[in-house]
């Protein structure tokens, strides 16, 4: 990010002033995180407590992995996540296959017995059908919000 305003700028960064403007780039989240979809709480421990094992298969934006993680476990979920593959950390985004390959083999899960749940048909089960695993998708967060009158 900070060499889309100037080329070569990170590079140029003494080691303390890097983790300084890395820290400013990636910790606004943890000031404002966001809020869970209602019930996903229960969801997640409902599942954990009947034996499913739960992993997260997520595309990074602006907040990478080990900060997403600091958010789950300020909601008190990380715990439930067997599996975690975040996208900055693995190189590779969904729906490449290597996302889900990954993944699957850190959990020692076959495919034909997993399934992916996302928001994105394309991104969520165009790549997870592609690796063998079934699939199903949600409405995208903004379909599921409240909408204010106008």
């Amino acid at each position: 990010m900070l060499d889309t305003g100037e080329p070569g700028i990170a590079a140029r960064l003494d080691p303390a002033a890097f983790a300084a403007a890395l820290d400013g780039y990636i910790s606004p989240v943890l000031a404002h995180p966001p809020d869970l979809s209602p019930g996903a709480d229960r969801v997640v421990r409902e599942l954990a407590a009947r034996g499913v094992s739960l992993g997260i298969v997520s595309n990074t934006g602006r907040t990478p992995g080990v900060t997403l993680r600091q958010v789950l476990e300020r909601h008190g979920l990380l715990r439930y996540f067997g599996t975690i593959a975040y996208s900055d950390e693995i190189g590779a985004r969904k729906p490449e296959a290597e996302i889900f390959r990954v993944t699957l083999a850190k959990a020692g899960m076959d495919p034909a017995h997993a399934l992916h749940i996302g928001d994105n048909p394309d991104a969520d089960v165009v790549g997870a059908r592609g690796v063998g695993t079934r699939a199903a998708s949600t409405p995208p967060a903004s379909a599921r919000r409240p909408r204010m009158p106008t």
